[in-house]
């Protein structure tokens, strides 16, 4: 019996959820500061609730995308949206805090990622502190989250 509907080869269950449109779409994106280009063909795409890091030497362009998202600066080919539109600044509930903020960058990546804990101290049972890798960074002697 044919019901008129299209297959996709994809089931759609509570275990496979079916495909939702990423939060952050950037596609070949490339941007220059005059003859030098900063960014070149970058894709990438995040879905509500993950997390990014952008890790590099100085002048890859690690503050150079986050202001793309946040429609501060317009990509010189290819394109970014941010919820399906794109990005205008002062529009929507982003907010990009740069390196220079918040971290030390004379610490380690690990070490920034772990600070809060350190200081915070946030009060986990052994499950919870194993679940997020904080009896292994413990044990090796890389966050005392007590």
């Amino acid at each position: 019996m044919n019901s008129g509907a299209v297959s996709t080869g994809v089931e759609t269950t509570a275990m496979n959820p079916a495909p939702t449109q990423p939060v952050i779409k950037v596609q070949d994106a490339s941007f220059g500061y005059g003859e030098k280009t900063i960014i070149n063909r970058v894709s990438l795409e995040a879905q509500e609730g993950e997390f990014l890091s952008l890790i590099g030497p100085f002048g890859c362009g690690k503050s150079t995308l986050p202001a793309m998202m946040d429609g501060v600066l317009t990509p010189d080919s290819g394109s970014v949206l941010v919820e399906g539109n794109i990005p205008r600044t002062g529009v929507g509930s982003r907010a990009t805090v740069f390196q220079g903020f918040a971290l030390m960058p004379w610490e380690s990546v690990l070490h920034n990622v772990t600070l809060g804990l350190r200081y915070k101290r946030p009060k986990l049972n052994r499950k919870q502190r194993a679940e997020i890798g904080l009896e292994y960074l413990e044990k090796v002697g890389l966050c005392g989250c007590r």
